[in-house]
């Protein structure tokens, strides 16, 4: 009875596995983006339902490792690719697996084969489809989220140093890599002509409280020196994946 019940749980484990490598794999196949999806998320819910009853009938155990699994293939999804679409829009770490379903696009070449990292088609090749971006790569809603989660890092870090039993070299790290952040992107987004955090400004207000207004200081230093003194290299990710801004160029 034992021996078939380890079988058993291989069974359930290879087929996991088997749904986790299926939907690692799918854009290397000639599919459409909609049907590499419907096949990605069921495999997700094969993949939760044979957790689940691998470890049936402890429920407890068998209710964690399906929400583990569902999950984990949803973070997944959300940081490599363009399967998560919720009421017409796609939700993904990287901008060019936000861009629309090709299939969706009116100047797709269908003889070409469908990649889930490329970006849909336009009309015109200058028009710039995340012109917010940090270069063309992350949103700028995620990199400000980014800079938050950050931020509260290093205030934890830098508040455990100061007030407990935290290290020195944790703390100083944790700042010194947030200031470093923070005076990068204020120069950046001054240089190439962006508002201020690039519109993201509650992001900015919760980074600056939760750091006792260090990253505003720093950040507005950073943004005014840059507006003096812009440094707009062709060479910049900015540059080549924005055109509307290369008319800023010196």
């Amino acid at each position: 009875m034992g021996v078939r019940q380890i079988n058993v749980q291989h069974l359930f484990l290879g087929l996991i596995i088997l749904c986790f490598v299926a939907g690692l794999t799918l854009d290397f196949f000639n599919l459409s983006r909609s049907t590499q999806r419907r096949f990605y998320w069921a495999g997700a819910g094969l993949a939760a339902i044979a957790g689940f009853l691998m470890v049936y009938p402890n429920l407890k155990n068998a209710i964690g490792i399906a929400v583990t699994l569902f999950a984990t293939m949803t973070l997944i999804a959300y940081l490599s690719t363009p399967y998560i679409k919720i009421g017409g829009r796609i939700y993904a770490l990287t901008t060019g697996d936000q861009q629309p379903d090709p299939e969706d696009s009116l100047t797709v070449d269908d003889s070409a084969p469908h990649q889930h990292n490329a970006p849909a088609q336009l009309a015109d090749p200058l028009i710039d489809s995340a012109p917010d971006s940090y270069d063309g790569t992350l949103s700028h809603v995620t990199v400000w989220w980014a800079l938050v989660v950050i931020a509260g890092i290093a205030a934890v870090n830098v508040g455990a140093f100061l007030f407990s039993d935290g290290k020195a070299a944790a703390a100083a790290g944790g700042a010194g890599f947030l200031a470093l952040l923070t005076i990068i992107t204020g120069y950046c987004d001054a240089s190439w002509d962006y508002p201020i955090a690039r519109g993201q400004y509650l992001q900015l207000a919760i980074a600056s409280l939760i750091t006792a207004g260090s990253f505003a200081l720093l950040y507005l230093i950073a943004y005014d020196t840059a507006r003096r003194f812009p440094l707009r290299r062709k060479q910049s990710p900015e540059y080549r994946a924005h055109p509307h801004r290369r008319k800023t160029e010196p």
